[in-house]
């Protein structure tokens, strides 16, 4: 679990402009919310917020939040940016009860070279984040998957992993990695660019 400290004021107007004038004076607008927890809006210096978001890069983000003196476990849940400009414009807080399990999303590392690759096969990274149910201290920086031993054609799904300490809520036939041929994956491309214009809007006609 990565731990850092922030800390938070709160904000007493709200809406896009004084989100606006908080940005240009160097403030990340952002809420605090939780089961049981009235919703916070509050504002951490971009600085601050930035080191966190730059060291959790790919990790589960866990922050002890001073609030005005009051200190809050919390979840990064959402970290919101500009479109164009890719600047972090706003930041959502989870707040974690003590002893009681929560829900959240942790991302899948995977770690090794595999066979199947060195074999000339290419790899599928198919799910890149698992829901997890875990009490705050157990809560995992990420999930690590080694893909060493996986051979042309292997896959690993949710239920080929060992968690210790959390549980992995995801369907257990849910495939994380699989190893495919270069045919295959040139198959797999050609069908994901098939759905996608299938899903494209038509064209209105005149």
């Amino acid at each position: 679990m990565v731990h850092f400290k922030l800390v938070a004021s709160k904000r007493e107007e709200i809406g896009s402009r004084p989100a606006g004038r908080l940005r240009r004076a160097g403030w990340i607008p952002g809420i605090v919310y939780g089961k049981g927890v009235e919703p916070v809006p509050v504002k951490v210096k971009e600085p601050e917020l930035l080191r966190v978001v730059r060291a959790t890069i790919g990790e589960t983000a866990i922050v002890e939040l001073d609030i005005e003196g009051e200190r809050k476990l919390c979840f990064v849940q959402e970290i919101q940016r500009h479109p164009v400009t890719g600047q972090v414009i706003h930041v959502d807080f989870m707040v974690l009860p003590e002893h009681e399990e929560v829900e959240v999303k942790v991302p899948v590392k995977l770690v090794g070279e595999a066979v199947g690759v060195k074999r000339g096969g290419v790899l599928d990274f198919i799910t890149h984040e698992l829901w997890v149910k875990a009490t705050p201290q157990n809560i995992p920086s990420h999930i690590e998957v080694d893909v060493s031993e996986l051979d042309l054609g292997d896959v690993v799904h949710v239920r080929d992993l060992k968690p210790e300490g959390y549980r992995i809520t995801d369907d257990p036939d849910t495939p994380i990695v699989s190893i495919l041929s270069k045919a295959g994956a040139e198959e797999a491309a050609e069908e994901a660019e098939g759905e996608a214009e299938g899903e494209a809007p038509a064209e209105p006609s005149e």
